[in-house]
């Protein structure tokens, strides 16, 4: 034995232990050879070329898995663009929806099984060019062999970080790959569709104004025997419409409506009513809503309502703000009820209401309190439903203008301190109203909106508000509004994880062959022993499957033998 066919990684023994072991055993079937002790304490290991043979048949499998894999995401696509916007089905369907999250499941475990294999070869073709790149320690050979191992990725990839950054590097790839398969499946999700169904003429119970002789009707309007005589009825309200209005103001919305068809429903309602109109600045004010100093006093007057005297429902307002920074609006208007008709449409879904009011028609003014046809009709003892309605109409239109008449006054008399308000009618929180009443500074701060605007929200909040009282029945539109669960493809959220995976795989397994072509590897495994055995020399090929037995010899050396 000489020193060009040594063991790898061992010293050859010397030529006078050679000599003595020939001696003592000349025709033994086992010789023994002591081993020296190695100069240096860790020996490099230099694998020697492998004597291989290139063999095509090697790349077979890891391009077939990776067309399989492209394959099997085409698959997936066209599965999930086939249920794209069918209906979600019902448990008891042939394809029920837990079958179809199965083949979506199904198809990702395939495409990231065969995306594995494929991985596997590459990481093969590393694991030798890891090896054969640089002289390496019996142990780190060891550690590059046992990331083929999962259970013990966590300690041998940072060790092998150290010396074989190429192997780590693929090695992640791999694991990261199969997450592919957790976002594709994603990709197909369920979504609601709304398709609206109508179904036609309906009556809804609640807020017709022209009738008499319902639940509400006597609690919120005045009888229609008090239309005789001078008519005293049009300037007063019911106490209940009165408090229902200022509860209305306050909250700043519309209550909740009654779902009068059904959950799923949304009806569409034509509502003789009432809007204020105002138009700003004025040619003339009355003498109450001027700024008018008195003696020893300045006055700021925040909010001034007063009545037109030449009108039976008009009236004047007045405004200025005193928030800081001057913050707010100042001005002043006279506004009027018309006569309107309302479309208000009404839909619930989720516990969530929605309303709509839309003004379809603004005709006359509110007809005043000595109007000549209703007082014949009533007297003549006639159809009284028209009456009746005016009546209705006349207490609503009375009870909400009444939230507007007030006065909120601050004077700044000498000799005091603190300011003082004056607040000689009731002032209303109403939704213009930007700034609480109540506040820390030395007296209200009053910051108003938009009040033009809010004025005229008002009247349509209170006109969809009269649907929560029992007034009659009311003629409507209704549509039914059925929510179709449908399955929604995203095809992006599929082609991202695969696309991304494939062109990861492609790229590395292109490497891979030029690595298997540039070092004839087609025989090359992930046994350790194997890999051996195929850089050995012929001539130790002898040996190459004989048992060695180490042992320690009668002089402290360690000596080996074959058996």
């Amino acid at each position: 034995m000489n020193n060009e066919h040594a063991y790898v990684g061992v010293p050859p023994p010397t030529e006078e232990v050679i000599e003595e072991q020939e001696q003592d055993n000349p025709t033994a079937s086992s010789e023994t050879h002591t081993l020296a002790r190695p100069d240096t304490p860790t020996v490099l290991l230099d694998l020697r070329t492998p004597k291989l043979r290139w063999k095509s048949l090697t790349t077979i499998t890891p391009i077939a898995t990776l067309i399989l894999a492209a394959v099997l995401a085409l698959g997936h696509h066209a599965f999930n663009q086939l249920q794209n916007g069918k209906l979600v089905p019902i448990a008891k369907s042939v394809i029920s929806q837990h079958l179809v999250t199965l083949v979506g499941v199904g198809f990702s475990f395939g495409f990231t099984s065969a995306i594995g294999v494929t991985m596997a070869f590459v990481r093969l073709q590393c694991l030798w060019l890891s090896v054969v790149r640089q002289p390496l320690t019996i142990k780190q050979i060891d550690t590059i062999y046992q990331i083929e191992r999962q259970d013990q990725l966590y300690q041998t990839l940072p060790r092998a970080l150290l010396f074989s950054q190429t192997i780590v590097i693929f090695s992640a790839i791999t694991l990261l790959l199969p997450l592919s398969g957790v976002f594709a499946p994603g990709s197909l999700t369920v979504n609601t569709n709304h398709s609206t169904q109508y179904i036609g003429p309906c009556t809804i119970p609640t807020g017709d104004i022209s009738t008499s002789g319902n639940p509400d009707s006597t609690s919120l309007f005045i009888p229609q025997r008090f239309l005789n005589g001078a008519g005293l009825h049009w300037l007063n309200a019911a106490p209940r419409i009165m408090a229902l209005t200022t509860k209305w103001l306050i909250e700043q919305r519309i209550p909740d409506l009654p779902q009068a068809c059904g959950p799923n429903c949304r009806y569409k309602v034509n509502i003789p009513s009432f809007v204020f109109q105002c138009i700003p600045n004025p040619s003339s004010l009355p003498y109450s809503q001027a700024n008018s100093p008195a003696t020893g006093e300045v006055v700021h007057t925040l909010w001034n309502g007063t009545t037109d005297p030449n009108s039976s429902w008009g009236f004047y307002i007045a405004w200025r703000s005193n928030g800081p920074n001057g913050t707010g609006t100042l001005g002043n208007a006279s506004c009027s009820p018309l006569q309107a008709h309302y479309d208000v449409e009404v839909e619930t879904k989720g516990g969530i209401q929605s309303v709509i009011t839309t003004i379809t028609n603004i005709t006359s003014p509110v007809p005043d309190v000595q109007n000549e046809t209703l007082v014949a009709i009533n007297m003549s003892g006639g159809d009284l439903t028209t009456v009746n309605f005016w009546m209705q109409l006349a207490s609503i239109t009375y009870a909400t203008r009444a939230l507007f008449l007030g006065s909120a006054v601050v004077g700044y008399v000498p000799r005091v301190v603190a300011p003082q308000l004056a607040d000689y009618r009731p002032v209303y929180q109403p939704s213009f109203l930007e700034i609480p009443l109540a506040s820390n500074n030395p007296y209200p701060q009053f910051v108003w909106g938009d009040v033009l605007k809010g004025i005229e929200e008002m009247s349509h909040n209170v006109t969809a508000a009269l649907l929560t009282l029992q007034l009659g029945n009311m003629s409507a539109e209704c549509f039914f509004d059925e929510p179709d669960v449908v399955y929604q493809y995203t095809p992006f959220a599929l082609w991202a994880p695969y696309g991304t995976a494939l062109g990861i795989a492609l790229i590395s397994l292109v490497v891979a062959i030029m690595i298997m072509a540039g070092n004839n590897t087609g025989d090359i495994t992930t046994s350790f022993s194997n890999t051996v055995i195929l850089t050995r020399n012929m001539d130790e090929d002898v040996s190459a499957g004989a048992k060695l037995r180490l042992r320690a010899a009668e002089d402290g050396k360690l000596e080996y033998k074959f058996e």
